[in-house]
């Protein structure tokens, strides 16, 4: 691996399993703005698969926690949103990167 200095995953999917993301997204923060704003659980999953589409996800502040705290007025800390989320990390993925780590040393 001479010449390559960083290898870059994405990790939904690639390094985890994406139920970790789907809850998050598509969990967490529709139940907090429906407990915020009234609203039914699902109206508020579609509130907020509008508000993602309308920034779409070219737009890179659609991958950040924060910006969507704030913009849907969700009051958490993205830490205590991802507390006990379980991540479940595919078993190969140890063996792969310490493989990398050994191939650049």
């Amino acid at each position: 691996m001479r010449g390559i200095r960083v290898v870059s995953f994405d990790i939904d999917g690639t390094l985890v399993d994406p139920s970790f993301v789907d809850s998050f997204w598509f969990d967490r923060i529709p139940r907090l703005l429906a407990r915020r704003t009234g609203l039914s659980l699902d109206r508020a999953k579609a509130r907020v698969l509008e508000e993602y589409d309308d920034v779409g996800d070219g737009d890179l502040r659609w991958y950040l926690p924060d910006y969507w705290l704030a913009r849907l007025k969700l009051n958490v800390t993205a830490t205590e949103l991802l507390r006990g989320i379980r991540v479940r990390v595919y078993p190969e993925v140890r063996e792969v990167l310490q493989d990398l780590r050994q191939r650049h040393e």
